[in-house]
């Protein structure tokens, strides 16, 4: 489940959101609202189901107004998380019509903001922002993908295929990424109600109880609340940043309810950090890549053969 959700977290079900493009709702401090479909309960690219839903306690970083949202998975902060809730497919499909997406089960709809640019922006920052605009712009596709802890998975066959079934377990951190595992995984820039209403746009349906622009959070402010939820002390690691395979529960690590393993104190085999999520397609070209040159290093003759 991992890679492109943050696999584990309450329920499973892209969110996205589809207005005319007229002006983006960019807060007086540069920040930028976006919403969309998180996941739903579709088998997405790597046979995975996740089943978000069904454990709501998952997204309690989200209650506690401390889940974030990063970029493709990687380390730095771009945004915060202000909502999460869990709709049908039918009510996914009625409120995002121009998402053109056949959800499936219980969607996840999550809304936000990604931080204002300042000088000290980050690249992942700059390249979020800059992927929004592509959206806008041009129509470029954006999903999200989740990144946490999973709670169990279960597998079945589904039309001659062997299919994992996940449910996530705690869920700090929603990834922003324009390869989302998910296929029906959807999110938009939000539109402000002036441009929604202005004369000659479209038709759209307007949430009146969308949640207002919440004051700016430090990026790190929330990692003490995390550490504490998980028991932890390298919350970068136990969050599913980068190590450990997020794909499968290995039999001995810290979700397995079968054994649990003494801890080696490192920050990447599954012992130390856990049965993770958050993985999206991006990444996985980059471990190919990765994994193809440690090939071809390795075997220079053959290399130059070729």
């Amino acid at each position: 489940m991992a890679s492109n959700h943050i696999d584990n977290l309450a329920a499973d079900a892209p969110l996205n959101l589809w207005v005319p493009i007229h002006k983006s709702e960019t807060m007086e401090n540069g920040a930028i609202k976006i919403e969309g479909v998180f996941t739903d309960e579709s088998v997405d690219y790597d046979d995975e189901i996740v089943k978000a839903s069904e454990f709501p306690e998952a997204f309690s970083p989200v209650q506690k107004g401390v889940a974030r949202f990063n970029y493709e998975h990687r380390d730095k902060i771009v945004g915060d998380v202000h909502g999460v809730e869990f709709i049908s497919a039918e009510e996914a499909r009625r409120r995002y019509p121009n998402a053109q997406k056949e959800f499936k089960g219980m969607c996840g709809v999550v809304k936000g903001i990604v931080h204002p640019m300042t000088e000290e922006a980050s690249d992942d920052l700059r390249e979020t922002r800059h992927l929004l605009k592509c959206n806008q712009q041009v129509g470029t596709p954006v999903g999200f993908s989740l990144q946490g802890k999973r709670l169990d998975q279960r597998f079945i066959n589904m039309d001659g295929k062997r299919v994992s079934v996940t449910r996530p377990s705690f869920v700090p951190l929603i990834s922003i990424t324009a390869l989302p595992k998910n296929a029906n995984s959807y999110c938009q820039v939000a539109k402000s109600l002036r441009a929604m209403l202005a004369p000659g746009a479209p038709d759209v349906q307007v949430q009146e109880d969308a949640p207002e622009a919440v004051e700016f959070v430090a990026p790190n402010m929330f990692e003490a609340d995390i550490a504490k939820d998980m028991n932890i002390t390298d919350v970068k690691a136990q969050a599913g940043v980068q190590g450990a395979d997020a794909t499968k529960i290995e039999e001995g690590s810290p979700n397995d309810p079968r054994t649990k393993k003494k801890k080696c104190g490192c920050s990447v085999c599954p012992n130390c950090a856990g049965a993770e999520l958050g993985k999206s397609l991006s990444n996985q070209l980059e471990d190919l890549k990765k994994a193809v040159r440690q090939v071809t290093n390795s075997n220079p003759r053959q290399s130059a053969a070729a």
